[in-house]
């Protein structure tokens, strides 16, 4: 089976955060099957399964959301 994962990160503060890092820890037995998409894409490099995806800039109030997906 395909599962897709979303990861949603909302900026709740009343500043901007810049250069953050998010990664993540799949569970035994699921492989990812491609890229990961993000809205908005700028600002946004890295690898999520590895060191990380770091966005360059979220501003006060944004919400930057992660898409992926994975077979198990």
């Amino acid at each position: 089976d395909t599962l897709t994962y979303t990861l949603t990160l909302k900026n709740t503060g009343e500043k901007d955060l810049t250069n953050v890092v998010i990664k993540d820890v799949l569970p035994e037995g699921v492989t990812p099957t491609g890229v990961v998409k993000a809205n908005p894409e700028d600002g946004v490099t890295g690898s999520l399964l590895k060191d990380g995806i770091k966005i360059a800039k979220v501003s006060a109030g944004k919400t930057v959301t992660l898409t992926f997906s994975v077979i198990a």
